[in-house]
């Protein structure tokens, strides 16, 4: 029986992740991402143009699915205080649509990738994602989509220091790219940490790449959640000791 691949790309915001993943397809022709979500993506396209292409996604969705999952959501309808947003979705011709009037937030998009991230599981489809990872409810989606048989393939991200990310942040944003508030770059990059032990835990392969410097190096590779194998022992970041590190 052939494999069902998730591929996460997760670490602090700045830390290289959607760089890494724009240059997936040249790793080979045997390695592929799947479906790719990224909610940042979603929010620009319904930013845009009111409306996802559902082919894009390799599903297909009703608008009585849609809404219910925003009925029963727990996140967007709050964050934005409107108990009534289910209203403002409906699927046809292809489409999934968003109607003119609603704005558009990260709140929104967050939902959108979690509903698709959900649908991927459902329909045994492969598929990878980008995240933060600061979040504790996704190492429970991990551990979801690791009960429902999917081989997790984790590839985590980070720098030295926050500021290093904060700095590439602004940068970005200079560049006409999205920003983030200073303090939850911070915050975000102790709670992935945090977070990083158990996520390699429930991994079946782990790649850590430290990119404090311009490119990110591939450092370590772990399999099974514990056979570590440091591929340079004079280039391992104090980030990955401090937190995977024996004590």
């Amino acid at each position: 029986m052939s494999k069902i691949r998730l591929r996460i790309f997760a670490g602090p915001n700045g830390s290289g992740k959607t760089t890494f993943v724009q240059n997936f397809p040249n790793l080979g022709d045997n390695i592929k991402l799947g479906v790719y979500i990224n909610a940042d993506d979603i929010e620009a396209s319904l930013k845009k143009e009111h409306r996802l292409a559902l082919a894009s996604y390799s599903v297909s969705v009703t608008t009585e699915e849609i809404q219910n999952y925003f009925k029963e959501s727990k996140f967007s309808p709050i964050k934005s205080g409107q108990p009534d947003l289910w209203k403002s979705f409906q699927c046809r011709d292809g489409y999934l649509e968003v109607i003119p009037n609603q704005p558009i937030d990260s709140y929104i998009a967050a939902d959108l990738a979690e509903f698709f991230r959900l649908e991927m599981i459902k329909n045994k489809i492969p598929f990878s994602f980008e995240t933060v990872m600061s979040d504790r409810r996704k190492i429970d989606f991990i551990r979801f989509a690791k009960s429902n048989g999917y081989t997790i393939y984790l590839y985590y991200f980070c720098t030295e220091d926050p500021e290093i990310n904060i700095n590439r942040v602004q940068n970005r944003v200079g560049q006409k790219g999205h920003g983030v508030p200073e303090a939850k770059i911070r915050s975000r990059y102790s709670a992935s940490l945090k977070n990083l032990k158990e996520a390699v835990s429930l991994s079946d392969r782990a790649y850590l790449f430290d990119s404090t410097e311009e490119f990110a190096y591939l450092f370590s590779e772990i399999s099974e959640g514990k056979h570590v194998r440091i591929l340079d022992s004079t280039k391992v970041p104090n980030w990955f000791s401090d937190h995977l590190g024996p004590k």
